[in-house]
């Protein structure tokens, strides 16, 4: 029997690309290994289709709320399973009344991340992490849980040949920067790393134009929301990074890693977990950041330990945890 599967993200760019990304990723898996047709909608502005190119969904973009969005998709009740990787902050109350109808037309409901409010109503909640989430028992929920290291959601190849030595730095602040880095990041990197650098620069599609210093040290190479970023990795000594969907991607690809969250504590509790394993070096902020680089550039040791303990963390992360948890969702 061949299932119909309903993808409802957000994305766009108030939002990035994070939950998009690693959901295609999680619906190419249900394609390939459960023989699932899969209705894949994002949600939000700007969002460029061809992002879905690669990935054999039935893919289109809508505007305007969540819940509506998804109570006009699913009237029909013909979806096996609904599956949300959404952004807490834009969902609203009426969303409960929304999840209440599927859970009565006996539509699994698949969270992935979190749905904060409306832990009775999910049938699978998957955390693409190493760490359980931290509250979902305490808010009512009695659905299956599934994380861990083969979780993660990333859409990025190992490369036999190994990483480019060459020196330079890949620096990432996501698909839309919410933080303005590219504003004093630049500058910032300019001063701390060795004279002729090269220095990586990605602006995502919803990113403000980087501020580049007048007379820079360094050499600063931009590239303007690129198709996808293995290849840059592939070719980086060190990279930089917000915390994120990109984040995982570099670590596993092996690429030694400093990184960071913009937002305060919301990220506090796996960046804890990802120091003390020594996976990547875990810093305060940007400018904290650029100084690490800047000495793991020139520690070898250092990028080799890394490197080697993230590759033994990360290991299976093509889907294939995703797709036996849904099945057996489907069949119970």
């Amino acid at each position: 029997m061949q299932h119909s599967i309903l993808f409802v993200v957000h994305a766009g760019k108030d939002v990035g690309l994070g939950h998009l990304t690693r959901s295609l990723v999680a619906a190419r898996s249900l394609v390939l290994r459960l023989g699932a047709q899969v209705d894949f909608v994002a949600v939000g502005h700007d969002v460029d289709d061809s992002l879905a190119q690669d990935f054999a969904v039935n893919f289109s973009v809508t505007h305007g709320p969540i819940d509506v969005a998804i109570d006009r998709l699913t009237k029909n009740n013909h979806y096996a399973a609904v599956c949300l990787d959404l952004f807490g902050p834009l969902l609203s109350e009426e969303m409960g009344t929304v999840l209440g109808k599927l859970h009565k037309a006996r539509c699994k409901i698949v969270a992935i991340d979190a749905l904060k409010g409306f832990e009775g109503l999910i049938d699978l909640l998957y955390a693409p992490s190493f760490m359980p989430p931290a509250d979902c028992e305490v808010n009512g929920f009695a659905g299956r849980l599934a994380y861990g290291w083969d979780a993660y959601l990333l859409n990025v190849q190992p490369e036999d040949q190994g990483l480019d030595p060459s020196g330079s730095i890949l620096a990432l602040t996501g698909g839309s920067d919410v933080t303005r880095l590219g504003r004093e990041w630049p500058a910032i990197l300019n001063r701390c790393l060795p004279y002729g650098t090269a220095v990586h620069w990605v602006t995502g599609p919803f990113s403000e134009p980087p501020i580049f210093p007048n007379s820079s040290s360094v050499e600063f190479i931009e590239h303007i929301a690129p198709a996808g970023l293995s290849a840059l990795m592939h070719t980086a000594t060190v990279a930089v990074t917000v915390f994120g969907v990109s984040f995982f991607e570099l670590i596993a690809l092996g690429v030694p890693t400093v990184v960071f969250s913009p937002y305060d504590e919301k990220d506090s509790r796996e960046l804890r977990g990802i120091a003390e394993q020594r996976i990547a070096l875990v810093v305060r902020d940007a400018k904290d950041a650029a100084e690490q680089a800047s000495l793991l550039l020139r520690d070898s040791e250092l990028r080799a330990e890394l490197s080697s303990n993230a590759r033994d963390k990360l290991k299976n992360f093509d889907g294939k945890y995703f797709a036996e948890e849904v099945r057996l969702l489907l069949a119970a």
